[in-house]
Order: C-alpha cells, then sequence, then structure tokens
C-alpha cells in the first residue's frame, strides 16, 4: 500500500472508530436509563445525543462516499436497532447522493468499449441521477435508439476494500462489549451488509432481477420494464432502452395526459402484491424517481438493483403468518414469526403471545379494515408502540424485511397522495381468499410436519424422563425460584381468577334472564341481563389491564407507577 493511502487508511480508520465508539457510550448509556426509567423516558433524555451522533455519521458517509453512503441507507432501514434520530438523519441519504463529473466515468465506458463513441454517437455529461454507487447518463446508439446508460462509479470500487476492512476492525473491536452483544450481533450485521452490497456491485445480477420481473410481471399491460441492451452491458455497466415519463411524485405534469391518480393508485398496489404474494423476486425500491407515468395510466419501473428473493420456505412462512393474522391465531402466528426469522435464537417466542395479541387488536380497533381510508387511518400510537417493541424486544428484522419494510411504507405514502380515500380493504379483498386458503398439498404438509414434531416429543419423553429420574437419585436437581417471579406469578393468578369469575358469572346471569324471559317475567330478566352485562364487560377492562400491565414491564421495561 502507497504511503499516502496508507495514511488515508489510518485517518478513516481512526475518524470512524471515534464516531462509532461514541454512539456505543451513547447506546451504553440508553441501556442503563433504561432499566431506571424506561424506554420512553430514555429516548426523550437521548433525543439530543443521538441526534449529534446521527449527524458525524452522515457527514461521514457525504465526506467518504460510496459504501459509507451506502451503510447509512442501510442503518437508516434498521429501525430494530437504531433509534428514531438515526432513521430521521439517515434517511435523506436515500435520495441525496451527489453525482460525480462525468470526465470520472468516462474511463469505465473506456474499459468496457475501447473506443466508447464507437458505439454511441452521443453521451449527455449531464447525469439523469446519481446514487450511492452508480450513475445515470442518457445516450443514443450510432443506429439512433435513445438509452440509458448506468454506470457503476470508479471510487468505489478503488475503495470498497478498505471500507470494508475499516468497517470490519470497527465492528470488531466494538463486539467486545457487552452492551454492544446484547443489542446486536454486529459482524453477522456487516455480514448482511457485504452481501446486499455485493449483489448491487454486480449489475448482471440487476439485469437478471430486471429480466424476471419483467416476465412475472408481463400479464399487467398498464406496466412497462425497459428493454436492456445485453450485448453492451458488463459488471460495471447497463445499457437499456430511454423511457420517456414523468415522477409519479409530479402530479400536475402527469394528468394532462388523460391519467387518473385514482386509477393509478390501484394498480400500484396490484403490481406490489402480485410480488409479494406470487413472484420470486420483490423491488425494493419505489421511490417517486424510480416509477414513471406515461399516459392513459401506465407506469414504468425502473432501477433493479435493489431488489431481493424470497425463497418458497419463507413464502411458505408468509401465507402462513397472514393467515394466522386473519384468523387472530396468534399462537400460529409467533411460530411464524420465529420460522421466518424474526425471533432471536434461544428466546421463548411465547413470551411475546400477549404482545401481539395486543398490538393486532388496537390495529384493528384502529383501522377498521371494512370502512376506513388509508389516509384517514391514524397508526402513529399504534406504530410508536411497535417500534418501541423492536427497538427494546429479541426481534430481529432480517435484512430483505427491513428493506420490504421500508418500501411498503414508501408505497403507503405515494398511494395515499394519489387517493386520500383508499381504502385498505380494497386493496386486500381480491386476495384475502388467497392468503387464508390451502391447497390439499399444503394440509398434508403441514400436517405431516405436526406429527412429526410431536412423533420426536414422544420418542424424546422417555429419556428427558430418564434424566430427571437420575438426578434426583443422584441428589443434583436444583430448582431456580426468583421471588419476583414468584409475585408476578400471583399477581397473575389473581387476575386470571377475577376475569374468569366475573365471565362466569356473565353467563349464568344471561341464562338466569333468558330463562326468567322465557316463562314470561320480563323485569327480573333484564336486570339479570344487565348485571350479565356488566360483568362481561368488567372482565374484559380486567383482561385488557392485565395484557397492558404485563406489556409495560415485562417485555418494555417500564417501571411500574
Amino acid at each position: 500500500m502507497e504511503l499516502k493511502n496508507f495514511m488515508g487508511y489510518r485517518r478513516r480508520l481512526l475518524k470512524t472508530t471515534l464516531v462509532f465508539l461514541r454512539i456505543f457510550l451513547n447506546f451504553r448509556k440508553e441501556l442503563a436509563l433504561t432499566r431506571r426509567l424506561g424506554y420512553r423516558a430514555t429516548q426523550q433524555k437521548m433525543a439530543a445525543a443521538h441526534t449529534k451522533r446521527a449527524k458525524e455519521l452522515y457527514d461521514i458517509a457525504v465526506e467518504s462516499g460510496g459504501v459509507f453512503i451506502k451503510l447509512c441507507q442501510f442503518f437508516s432501514s434498521r429501525r430494530d436497532i437504531f433509534p428514531e434520530p438515526y432513521i430521521t438523519i439517515l434517511s435523506p441519504l436515500q435520495d441525496q447522493v451527489p453525482p460525480v463529473d462525468f470526465a470520472e466515468l468516462e474511463p469505465v465506458l473506456q474499459k468496457t468499449f475501447g473506443d466508447y463513441q464507437s458505439v454511441f454517437r452521443v453521451v449527455d455529461p449531464a447525469p439523469l441521477a446519481s446514487a450511492s454507487l452508480g450513475q445515470t447518463h442518457r445516450a443514443e446508439l450510432n443506429d439512433g435508439s435513445q438509452v440509458v446508460i448506468k454506470i457503476l462509479k470508479p471510487d468505489v470500487q478503488q475503495t470498497i476494500d478498505i471500507d470494508f476492512a475499516i468497517l470490519f476492525h470497527v465492528f470488531k473491536l466494538l463486539s467486545h462489549f457487552k452492551a454492544v452483544r446484547e443489542k446486536v450481533d454486529l459482524l453477522e450485521l456487516l455480514d448482511e451488509f457485504v452481501k446486499v452490497t455485493g449483489d448491487e456491485l454486480n449489475f448482471l445480477r440487476e439485469i437478471h432481477v430486471l429480466k424476471k420481473l419483467k416476465k412475472g410481471l408481463a400479464k399487467f399491460d398498464f406496466l412497462y420494464i425497459p428493454k436492456v441492451h445485453e450485448e453492451l452491458c458488463s459488471r460495471d455497466i447497463i445499457v437499456m432502452e430511454y423511457c420517456s415519463g414523468d415522477k409519479i411524485s409530479d402530479i400536475t405534469k402527469w394528468q394532462q395526459r388523460s391519467n387518473d391518480p385514482i386509477v393509478l393508485a390501484q394498480r400500484l398496489v396490484e403490481i406490489y402484491m402480485a410480488q409479494f404474494l406470487e413472484l420470486d423476486w420483490i423491488h425494493f425500491d419505489p421511490h417517486p424517481g424510480n416509477i414513471l407515468v406515461t399516459s392513459n395510466n401506465n407506469f414504468v419501473l425502473l432501477d433493479f438493483g435493489m431488489s431481493g428473493q424470497i425463497s418458497a420456505q419463507t413464502r411458505k412462512g408468509i401465507r402462513r403468518g397472514l393467515r394466522a393474522i386473519v384468523r387472530k391465531d396468534y399462537m400460529e402466528l409467533v411460530d411464524s414469526f420465529d420460522e421466518l426469522g424474526f425471533i432471536r435464537k434461544n428466546y421463548n417466542r411465547y413470551k411475546l403471545l400477549p404482545l401481539l395479541e395486543y398490538f393486532f387488536n388496537e390495529v384493528y380497533t384502529t383501522v377498521r379494515l371494512e370502512r376506513e381510508a388509508l389516509q384517514s387511518v391514524d397508526l402513529s400510537p399504534v406504530v410508536d408502540e411497535m417500534v418501541e417493541l423492536l427497538y427494546r424486544q429479541p426481534v430481529v428484522l432480517p435484512v430483505e424485511w427491513a428493506y420490504l419494510g421500508r418500501a411498503i411504507g414508501t408505497l403507503s405514502g405515494i398511494v395515499a397522495t394519489l387517493n386520500p380515500n383508499f381504502r385498505i380493504a380494497d386493496a386486500f379483498e381480491p386476495y384475502l381468499k388467497q392468503i387464508v386458503s390451502m391447497s390439499a398439498g399444503e394440509i398434508f404438509e403441514e400436517s405431516t410436519s405436526y406429527a412429526k414434531n410431536y412423533g420426536m416429543r414422544l420418542i424424546n419423553l422417555p429419556l428427558r424422563l430418564s434424566n430427571v429420574v437420575e438426578k434426583v437419585e443422584q441428589g443434583n436437581l436444583r430448582f431456580k425460584i426468583e421471588l419476583d417471579e414468584i409475585d408476578d406469578r400471583i399477581t397473575e393468578l389473581k387476575s386470571l381468577f377475577l376475569t374468569t369469575t366475573f365471565t362466569i358469572c356473565a353467563i349464568l346471569c344471561f341464562g338466569a334472564g333468558f330463562t326468567l324471559y322465557s316463562i314470561d317475567q320480563p323485569d327480573p330478566a333484564y336486570l339479570f341481563g344487565a348485571i350479565g352485562l356488566a360483568s362481561m364487560l368488567f372482565g374484559l377492562v380486567m383482561r385488557r389491564k392485565r395484557q397492558k400491565e404485563y406489556i409495560r414491564t415485562e417485555l418494555l421495561g417500564i417501571p411500574e407507577e
């Protein structure tokens, strides 16, 4: 390594280490405060410190470019790890990437084509768009075809190994701290980031994804995906046809060409529902610059670098989870979350049952799917609690799901802008039967799986019992009993007893009221009915209160008042 490059490497390593060390110290302080004050009070107290560190990270990304911009984009999608100030400050890096001068890109064209002017009659030096890894320019082939060239920035190739080495050393250093290990596996996070970045660096992969989605979405005659000139493409360059159109956010422009925003909103949802439920690939980057509106309610979809593949096993887990949500089967939902990799290893996932039940009941109550428009729904209180859950609990967002969550958020904003009266139920109704229903093969496979698991438990039961008996005979059996846990269980049993008592009372009163009414005794019948209704409501209130207290104290760590 040349002396100049070595000194530059040392400076970047030192600067990056200091910033991440400050971030770590903030996180360690936050962890200690959370145990004493609870999550929300701590977030308010730490907001200024988190904001300062997030700005320092943003400045490093803008100064270094390339991989560091990509890293901050990656961090801005990880609400399960980073608090809100980081998400807010780092998110603009998704779109606000400064362009490089065309003269810096010419060597990439010369490396691929030699005299690139023998292939392109003209190349516009002004960029159409600039991203963290690549930049696009409009051009014209010698046969007159209008094309767009996507060129990998040369500085990315020159610095990527150095940047990854810096991040590896910094993350490995921080991984030695217990406070970090309890929160996140930094080296595993870096592996995810390296994989995602490596995929985006290979433009041949993007071409492969484009062709897959072009074929999979061909049934939508209102959607167009540009043609690629594969004979002119390489790992560093993509040449595709130029498609005219206006950004979907430029409503005043495209409304003049027979476009209806209500129809566009519905069609956009159809495109992404098809990807989510039917295809192997999903386009994760639906920001307005990648969705063009032409005329007669037609779309052009661009930029497939940020895309992800869904395996058959993952799709099965998705369908299982959606069925559980529709049926309100929260035990099944917890199992599907575990199957999809959302729950950290060695954690008792069934502890999350009351929280999931509470959360989805809040969503059902807030959204009222059958009659609410998307824009009129205020899910912010529920989302705040969900973010709190993600940040505090052993819930993991695999990288594909982090990007998917961001894509859904972007789409929701676009759809709500196009059609403020868009109803959520209308979007899901055509797919509801497909989600809930199971084929004969799926039923057989699921039944076989349950039988296999149950059979294995039965087979292992004698051995486990034998181990327990052997420990008893040797005097080695020990029970670990926490007094606080006993108190919690006693409190829970008291609450459960009261709830059960009032529920039984309600049933008996309703039965007595019905009997009295049937023998023509309306007055006492109404009295028993009123008592039964009051008992039922009180039992529901007690159950709800028990759920909320459990969530506050056990799962969110909020001290009792």
